[in-house]
């Protein structure tokens, strides 16, 4: 009687531990106060003078934690971890994904995407576009859902 007691007690705990979000759990919507908190969806990139091939799938950034990007690079989760000092990007640790296979080409724009973003020093915001750059570098977002 005792076990189903403590059973019954921790139901709610891991009810509510389900709950919790993944890599990704910040709030989706974007700081409308000009400030660059948010998810974010790539527009447009560019590493090393080639185009990322956006079309083959939805990349993802979400900037609400002050310490890592997080979002989903067409097929994976990942999690950058960076420091944010003025429009200065630190990176601060190795960048880490799920391990999920896809198409060939998805998978080369998320290997093109997570090298570039991890190359990245800068972060800006003009209007609706947030733009992440470094040496060869752009990546364009624009507000998320």
């Amino acid at each position: 009687m005792k076990s189903k007691k403590i059973l019954l007690a921790c139901v709610p705990l891991l009810l509510g531990a389900c709950q919790g979000g993944g890599m990704d759990s910040h709030d989706p919507t974007v700081d409308t106060s000009g400030g660059m908190q948010g998810q974010w969806v790539l527009e447009s990139g560019q590493a090393d003078g080639k185009a990322l091939n956006t079309a083959a799938g939805k990349i993802t950034l979400n900037t609400a934690n002050k310490d890592a990007f997080t979002g989903i690079a067409a097929i994976n989760q990942y999690n950058a971890p960076v420091k944010i000092r003025g429009n200065t990007i630190e990176h601060t640790g190795e960048t880490t994904t799920t391990l999920m296979a896809g198409d060939m080409e998805v998978m080369r724009l998320e290997s093109d995407y997570i090298k570039a973003l991890n190359a990245t020093k800068t972060i800006r915001r003009d209007g609706d576009t947030l733009t992440l750059s470094g040496d060869g570098i752009e990546l364009r977002y624009r507000p998320g859902s």
